[in-house]
Parts: structure tokens; C-alpha cells; sequence
């Protein structure tokens, strides 16, 4: 059915590496890693906690990006 996907902008003395291995050792599934967003010039990635709730990790790709060759893209 449907739900709320939730977006949190990470902060810049924090990184999604981070987040993302936490929230793995607390039993989240991660959804997706590694994707940029070009309309939102934005790198992100994803998981759902153990509740069932979707989490979004952004990051703000700045002015002229360099996207890696390993992420997607939209």
C-alpha cells in the first residue's frame, strides 16, 4: 500500500557512508546506494528500518557536479 518516504538532508560533518552502516547494524535493508538526482542535483541513498518506514539520505551535489562512474542516474 502507500506510505511516506522520508527525506533527510545529511549534514556536512556527517556523511550517508555513515548512516547507512548504522543503520544497517539496527536491521535496516538498504534500498539503494550511490544514485544522483539531476533535478534535484542531488546524491542520494536509501533504506527501510525495521517498521517498514523508507528513508531517504541527500546530499546537495553542488554547483558543477562530479558524479562517479559507479552511481545511477534518473
Amino acid at each position: 500500500g502507500r506510505k511516506a518516504r522520508i527525506w533527510v538532508m545529511v549534514s556536512s560533518d556527517d556523511s550517508h557512508e555513515r548512516i547507512l552502516k548504522v543503520a544497517e547494524e539496527k536491521g535496516a535493508t538498504v534500498l539503494w546506494r550511490d544514485h544522483y538526482w539531476k533535478e534535484f542535483n542531488g546524491f542520494n541513498n536509501a533504506f527501510r528500518d525495521p517498521w517498514g518506514n523508507e528513508i531517504v539520505l541527500w546530499v546537495k551535489a553542488g554547483a558543477e557536479p562530479t558524479i562517479p562512474d559507479n552511481y545511477t542516474r534518473e
